[in-house]
């Protein structure tokens, strides 16, 4: 049997005391602080620039998890998701007393990916090396329903109209006008460069094309959608040439132009 709060408590963290992702995620925001590894180059953001950064509560438990180094073993543990919420409300204790120095207000985002994403996510998720991407999921969504109702600064939407930052490893949740600041990285990835989040087909320029949900899903992220074939993504990518889709191309035109890639 495994001692479960004696590997949580030995995960990896950085020296902000947050777990090694979510630490090494926001040292770009602070110039003074004691860096994880003094050794790496960091692009600093400035917090002066968003009013809130919101943190997927999914994303802050798997970066809980996968710190100890022992994420397969611990997945298998009844009721972790009681041992997981403590440690989720220190972490958010932490970002606020931290997020004081610089204006930010830290706030958690309970997203609710509805059927759509169910019915998107690939089926290589069902194989075996997958399956503890499965566990880590269903134990952030126990943490999930666990929070939501406790007072704490929480959102299941982004509908402020102050600049935001966002920290989640879906690209789901990359819409509504936030940038995003990565996990582990630490790298800000602005608005108009989440292109970089589609799909590769083979070695085809996907810049010109807009962020778009719908494209999302027909294209894939790579990690939680698939996305249609590549022979069709291909040829998705011919029409859009010849019908001169740029950024600025309207959902109804790209929902349009997807429908006839499928024929």
């Amino acid at each position: 049997m495994i001692r479960v709060e004696e590997i949580l408590d030995n995960r990896d963290v950085t020296t902000l005391y947050l777990s090694i992702g979510t630490g090494l995620c926001i040292e770009p925001l602070f110039k003074e602080v004691k860096r994880y590894d003094p050794a790496k180059v960091l692009v600093p953001v400035n917090p002066d620039d968003y009013g809130i950064h919101y943190f997927n509560v999914w994303t802050l438990v798997r970066n809980i998890i996968t710190a100890t180094g022992q994420a397969k073993d611990l997945v298998k543990t009844p009721r972790l998701s009681n041992y997981i919420v403590e440690i989720v409300l220190e972490e958010l204790h932490v970002l606020a007393s931290l997020y004081e120095s610089i204006s930010l207000t830290p706030t958690l985002l309970i997203p609710n990916y509805d059927r759509t994403y169910r019915e998107y996510v690939s089926k290589v998720l069902l194989k075996e090396k997958y399956a503890i991407r499965n566990e880590i999921d269903m134990v952030a969504y126990d943490v999930g329903i666990k929070v939501l109702n406790m007072d704490l600064p929480i959102a299941v939407s982004r509908t402020t109209t102050r600049r935001s930052l966002l920290t989640s490893h879906n690209a789901l949740d990359m819409f509504n006008g936030s940038d995003v600041l990565e996990s582990n990285t630490g790298r800000l990835v602005k608005e108009t460069n989440l292109v970089k989040k589609y799909k590769k087909v083979g070695k085809e320029d996907l810049s010109f094309l807009p962020w778009d949900k719908d494209l999302l899903h027909f294209l894939g992220d790579g990690n939680f959608l698939q996305g249609e074939s590549f022979i069709v993504k291909r040829k998705f990518l011919e029409l859009a040439r010849s019908y001169n889709v740029t950024r600025l191309t309207s959902n109804h035109t790209l929902r349009e132009l997807i429908k006839k890639a499928k024929v």
